[in-house]
């Protein structure tokens, strides 16, 4: 009898640690909605939490969320779906930027694949439950179409040399990919390089990093002493910022990007926004960085 209540209580301790050890590998939902503002980031002092504002807010009201139910880290890097309904990034219980893919939903409720590919980098959201990412491999990194719902890789976009390291990606509106990386490994140069899909283009190389898109595929934002953007087709180059700022990321009407500048005084990083037409900008004065552009917002 006391061997039998022995065993079962042996039985139910691995029970209990295998749940407990289930519990903090896999990511939890939260337990509140998105708030219906355009602008989300990281705090620039916050562990554990993704920050809300608005672009035209005059009062700069800020949502600060904690994501510490969802995992031990949260990467920084965080796009939005084109609809606005969800924001994607990359979660991981041992690395705070490098991770798995997951979706957080307007209501708090999350979509993961236990399966899904390790990486790093933005992960982009073509359409319902379609991303576009790199993988992480151990010679050869890849960008890759990868279906959420169903949990399987639908298409390799791009296979990287081997000792190549891409750092990010983005894709244009056509389909033509700018890719960050470096081709000899970690002690290389740190270039973009634009694979133009016309016939008898040559690709389009320069030193740079931070590559988005803009959602008409006409320019391309980018970081080299600051913000610049290119039109690959025709050469132009305009100087967008001074050189203490990064992380661009265009609003729906291609007209405006916010990006993150160095307050050197202050010592913290703040958001910004500025119009590549007429030049005016406009600092949110909230303490943060990595922000990205919700393209659509919801009804309240």
């Amino acid at each position: 009898m006391r061997k039998a209540v022995y065993y079962i209580a042996i039985v139910a301790f691995v029970i209990l640690g295998l749940t407990i050890f289930l519990c903090t590998l896999f990511p939890k939902p939260l337990n509140q909605t998105l708030p219906n503002l355009d602008i989300v980031f990281t705090p620039d002092s916050s562990v554990g939490q993704i920050g809300f504002t608005s672009s035209n807010d005059p009062n700069k009201k800020i949502v600060l969320i904690s994501v510490a139910r969802i995992s031990k880290y949260i990467s920084s890097e965080i796009t939005w779906s084109p609809d606005g309904k969800y924001i994607a990034t990359r979660y991981s219980n041992h690395h705070p930027d490098d991770g798995y893919p997951i979706l957080i939903h307007q209501n708090g409720k999350i979509t993961f694949c236990r399966n899904s590919p390790w990486g790093h980098g933005k992960i982009w959201v073509l359409s319902d439950s379609v991303v576009s990412m790199i993988v992480s491999g151990e010679t050869i990194d890849r960008i890759v179409k990868f279906d959420m719902d169903t949990c399987q890789e639908t298409e390799n976009l791009y296979t990287g040399k081997p000792g190549e390291s891409i750092r990010e990606f983005t894709l244009s509106s056509s389909g033509v990919i700018a890719i960050e990386h470096r081709k000899e490994g970690i002690i290389g140069e740190i270039k973009i390089s634009i694979l133009l899909q016309q016939e008898d283009a040559k690709d389009v190389v320069f030193l740079g990093s931070n590559p988005m898109w803009a959602p008409n595929g006409e320019w391309l934002a980018y970081v080299s002493d600051g913000i610049r953007i290119i039109n690959p087709y025709s050469g132009d180059i305009q100087q967008i910022s001074p050189a203490t700022a990064n992380s661009p990321y265009w609003d729906s009407s291609s007209s405006l990007i916010i990006f993150t500048r160095i307050n050197k005084e202050l010592k913290i990083s703040e958001l910004v926004i500025t119009n590549i037409d007429t030049g005016d900008t406009k600092n949110l004065s909230i303490a943060g960085y990595g922000p990205a552009w919700r393209w659509e917002t919801l009804n309240p």
